[in-house]
């Protein structure tokens, strides 16, 4: 057995302390007396407490971690952002530009379409005034040159000149078979002329309109003056002439018995 270890006399607090260290395998027996088991499992507990710090701090560096990441992504968004915003303000600028482009291409057509339909108007004033000189002209030729063209009418034609044909109607205003205003129409007539009707020799009158293109309106006055003229007792057909004729005023003219004549032939009224 060994022998039992002698314990010198304690005086003091000192003492108590001097014995500790020199057997430090005593401090583990005088904790378990001094302290309570809470204080005893504090160490344990300090030891959790700083595993759990430990990983609370890996987890705050993680999330700072993934704040970082989060605001790289943040940043290099609002970078995308500012572009795409300076972008749609170029487009805006470009589109005010277009906006403005297109009004003032829009004011230039509107202009141009101004013209345009002012350079129609004369255009469409130089044809109608060509046509009625071509008329005019046409008429001379036919006052000058009837013959050929009527004769295939009628027997021995003759163009009244004006004087004549005042005296022949001015002579109806006498007799009380045409009123002025009748008068005044005949008188419009751009031919009146006079032959013999061929199957039977009668003397019989055409009353002409004269049109480069001859149209409904040129049969219509044909035959209206050809029936005022007809008041006075004489034979009187009505007729139009012209470089050609169209296809309305071709029915037209079946329609009230009147002469088609041109250049290329003389079609007479339907029986």
């Amino acid at each position: 057995m060994a022998a039992a270890t002698s314990i010198p006399e304690i005086k003091d607090f000192r003492d108590v302390i001097h014995l500790l260290e020199e057997h430090p395998e005593w401090q583990a027996d005088l904790r378990r007396v001094i302290l309570t088991n809470d204080l005893l499992a504090l160490p344990q507990q300090v030891d959790r407490l700083i595993e759990a710090q430990t990983h609370t701090d890996k987890q705050i560096q993680a999330l700072t971690e993934a704040q970082q990441r989060t605001d790289a992504q943040l940043a290099a968004l609002t970078i995308k952002v500012d572009a795409l915003t300076e972008a749609q303000q170029r487009t805006d600028v470009q589109l005010v530009a277009l906006t403005e482009a297109q009004k003032r291409t829009h004011l230039q057509l509107e202009d141009l379409i101004g013209v345009v339909r002012s350079l129609t108007q004369i255009v469409q004033g130089l044809v109608n005034d060509v046509a009625k000189l071509k008329g005019y002209g046409l008429e001379m030729h036919y006052r000058q040159h009837g013959a050929p063209f009527f004769g295939t009418a009628i027997h021995r034609p003759h163009v009244l000149s004006d004087d004549e044909a005042t005296e022949l109607i001015e002579a109806a205003i006498e007799q009380g078979t045409l009123s002025e205003t009748e008068a005044e129409e005949i008188q419009r007539a751009d031919l009146i002329v006079r032959g013999r009707r061929k199957p039977d020799g009668v003397t019989v009158y055409l009353v002409i309109e004269v049109s480069w293109t001859v149209d409904a309106d040129d049969v219509e006055r044909a035959a209206r003056r050809a029936d005022l003229l007809a008041k006075t007792g004489l034979t009187v057909f009505p007729g139009v002439a012209g470089e050609t004729v169209g296809s309305g005023a071709a029915r037209l003219a079946q329609a009230l018995q009147a002469w088609q004549i041109t250049d290329a032939k003389t079609i007479p009224p339907t029986a």
